[in-house]
């Protein structure tokens, strides 16, 4: 049972499983004994936002209630109970516990621990179980709340469960290393970066999609994703005909999310010492950097899946998909009448391709990034990467490697070393 201590007797309803209090949180009943529910962000705790709330409650003038939304909590049916100047409920039941506030919580709980019960008031709203048909209907309660503060698409999509399928399919790496939802931190304790993000994710596997051969699909599509950001990776999950398709790329995830950390890595060995320090395609683009000889400007920094830290030296998230693309077409093919991809090369072999073909990829698109990236193309990098007759020259590169059948020899004397 949590219990909490109120600011007066009166508590609110609207006779049907919905009630207003104002909570006073002492060291003894505090806020953070509510549950997490259905909150689909994580909190960031050195956010500027739980800074401020932590000050806001500090200042010990009843005034708080002014500037804070306070909580929206899902408790159980008929678990409440209004007693001499407490309340007390249960959050047994799947679903319940606040949905919203959970910033507020976490930030009056570390103020209350840091100075004790203070003269100020947390608004408090108790919702029954009952109020609601389903996790959508509680999601769509919270999102009309949380459109004071801009919450990522991702982060809604995951609490509903749409990508639990590709949960399923990451072996290779932890599966919290990869951002699901909104200030998520990865199995260190870090804070996922964008590269790291879902989003990526669907990138990546979106490059199966030319194999397809449907209309919508094709390399120009892929190659516009970074221009549409994070909606753009969304509707790869959620709109037909693409969702069909990409549920079949789900079991290659780790195909994905392997090569992406191999190719990271393997820079150095793939450019060798000299041309991977020259190599502008693998440097910093803000315009500071750009002004600076291509030897002056500092290394692009990544971080991997596996959650093995940042490369020095790395490709941007958005040039990714492009070689990923070129590696995938190669490696795998389509089966209309199955509705499945067909994986004709192992990640192994995968791996030796790139090694063989990767310099000579790496150097085409290198010479159309210094040649045009800040000319023509004003340093904007989703508009760059949208060129899908690179796209198409990489990846024909890369058929041609395969063909040779050099590649081979990667396997046995060079694949351990790179990796």
């Amino acid at each position: 049972m949590i219990k909490l201590k109120m600011k007066g007797q009166t508590v609110l309803s609207n006779d049907e499983g919905v009630y207003d209090a104002y909570i006073v949180p002492t060291p003894e009943y505090g806020l953070n004994e509510i549950p997490a529910g259905p909150n689909p962000r994580d909190l960031d705790p050195n956010s500027q936002k739980v800074k401020d709330i932590i000050a806001g409650f500090l200042k010990d003038n009843n005034k708080f209630l002014i500037s804070n939304g306070g909580m929206q909590v899902i408790i159980d049916d008929d678990s409440l109970v209004i007693n001499d100047g407490f309340l007390a409920f249960t959050c047994d039941e799947d679903n319940s516990g606040h949905y919203d506030g959970q910033h507020t919580e976490f930030a009056v709980s570390k103020a209350v621990t840091m100075a004790g019960e203070l003269n100020n008031c947390v608004k408090i709203t108790l919702i029954e179980q009952k109020c609601f048909d389903s996790v959508s209907e509680i999601r769509g309660a919270a999102g009309a709340w949380n459109n004071r503060t801009k919450q990522k698409v991702s982060s809604e999509h995951n609490i509903l469960g749409h990508f639990d399928t590709i949960k399923k399919n990451v072996s290779c790496v932890e599966v919290d290393n990869i951002g699901w939802k909104q200030n998520q931190v990865d199995s260190h304790g870090v804070k996922i970066r964008p590269e790291n993000e879902v989003q990526q994710v669907l990138r990546l596997l979106g490059t199966f999609l030319p194999l397809t051969y449907q209309r919508g699909m094709d390399v120009s599509a892929i190659a516009q994703h970074a221009k549409g950001a994070e909606s753009a990776a969304m509707k790869l999950v959620t709109d037909e005909p693409y969702s069909t398709y990409m549920r079949a790329t789900y079991k290659y995830t780790d195909f994905c999310l392997e090569l992406s950390d191999f190719i990271q890595c393997s820079l150095p060995s793939v450019l060798g010492e000299e041309l991977f320090k020259e190599f502008a395609l693998i440097k910093q683009t803000g315009k500071g950097q750009l002004k600076r000889p291509i030897t002056k400007r500092a290394f692009h920094n990544q971080s991997l899946f596996n959650g093995d830290g940042k490369v020095a030296g790395a490709l941007d998230k958005d040039w990714l998909p492009l070689f990923m693309y070129a590696i995938v077409n190669a490696s795998f093919e389509y089966n209309a009448a199955k509705g499945e991809f067909i994986q004709n090369h192992t990640i192994d072999e995968a791996k030796a391709i790139w090694l063989e073909c990767g310099r000579e990829a790496l150097k085409l698109f290198n010479a159309e990034f210094t040649a045009n990236f800040t000319s023509i193309y004003k340093s904007r990098k989703a508009d760059f990467i949208n060129q899908p007759s690179k796209w198409t020259q990489v990846a024909n590169m890369v058929l041609k490697t395969i063909n040779t059948g050099t590649w081979r020899n990667r396997l046995a004397t060079e694949l351990l070393e790179a990796a």
